[in-house]
């Protein structure tokens, strides 16, 4: 399964950072944001339906099932994006960086190094929270309630329909703010604070606050997600680097995806589903120190 996933992961890799580019070359900006939460609605829709369509594949015609029929979908979705995306390259005359004789060899950006780490360090936070919850509340549902699986499936799904939701909300909110990236991206982290916050206080006292609460949570970090891997690298990198700044920062959000999905489970056999629901406020607090230096550093020289 480690070698299979390696691949799949291989593969996306090649697929986000390209659609950055030919959606930044081929639009304007208002039409580049739009894109943007389009495309995202995509993989968050596919898990809700993933979520639901599942159990009955599984319970018609096993498991296996399951990944031979998801692997014909995929196929078919391969064929229809490899034409369809062959005949926007050509008409919008799309030239990747790999394909442009570099100077100097570095990619231009308009931030200093020590921020671009900064937005990266918020990046790989919001990931941490964003599939680490998402990973581990039906297990904390579950322990904590000594409930049984239809309501783990139940929070499965509510998750990422707030997430689909979150996508809509963070378009018009970041169009209100001014396209200002750190700034918006803090907004999506005080909020982020406020359920973490409440969910801190009352982790023992209702299933139905616990769940609404992560699902606040989760949804807050997808529109952070949204706008500081797909909106901030236009307003960062020129049209020939988009891409790769984009592939960059999407790299920090599975950096802390993988360490949340091994570090939350430390944390609650240490320090019980408590401790870790304290861990989720304090990165939401980090998170938001990290948009605030960026938006103070931003504000005047780049306007953002």
């Amino acid at each position: 399964m480690c070698v299979v996933w390696a691949f799949n992961g291989f593969a996306q890799s090649f697929m986000w950072p390209p659609m950055v580019k030919i959606m930044s070359s081929a639009m304007d900006s208002d039409s580049y944001n739009k894109g943007c939460v389009v495309v995202s609605w995509g993989s968050t829709i596919a898990t809700i339906l993933i979520y639901l369509i599942s159990p009955a594949i599984i319970s018609f015609a096993g498991w296996k099932a399951v990944f031979f029929i998801y692997a014909g979908v995929a196929i078919v979705i391969a064929s229809v994006w490899y034409v369809k995306i062959t005949s926007i390259e050509k008409k919008c005359s799309i030239v990747y960086p790999m394909h442009v004789k570099s100077k100097g060899g570095k990619m231009s950006i308009k931030i200093s190094v020590p921020l671009l780490i900064i937005v990266m360090l918020a990046i790989m936070l919001q990931g941490s929270l964003r599939d680490g919850v998402t990973t581990w509340v039906p297990t904390l549902v579950s322990e904590a309630f000594s409930l049984g699986s239809e309501v783990s499936i139940l929070s499965s799904v509510i998750i990422p329909v707030f997430g689909l939701a979150s996508l809509q909300m963070t378009s018009v909110i970041y169009k209100k703010l001014g396209k200002k990236p750190f700034k918006a991206a803090g907004l999506f982290f005080v909020c982020a604070i406020i359920a973490a916050t409440v969910l801190t206080v009352f982790t023992d006292a209702s299933v139905i606050l616990t769940v609404m609460m992560s699902a606040i949570i989760v949804a807050c970090m997808h529109g952070i997600n949204l706008i500081l891997v797909c909106f901030l690298p236009a307003a960062l990198a020129d049209d020939s680097n988009v891409s790769t700044l984009s592939g960059i920062l999407n790299f920090m959000t599975y950096v802390g995806s993988a360490a949340s999905t091994y570090g939350f489970a430390l944390l609650s056999e240490k320090f019980g589903w408590g401790g870790t629901v304290i861990s989720w406020l304090v990165i939401t607090l980090l998170g938001t120190s990290a948009c605030v230096i960026c938006h103070t550093a931003t504000r005047k020289k780049l306007k953002l």
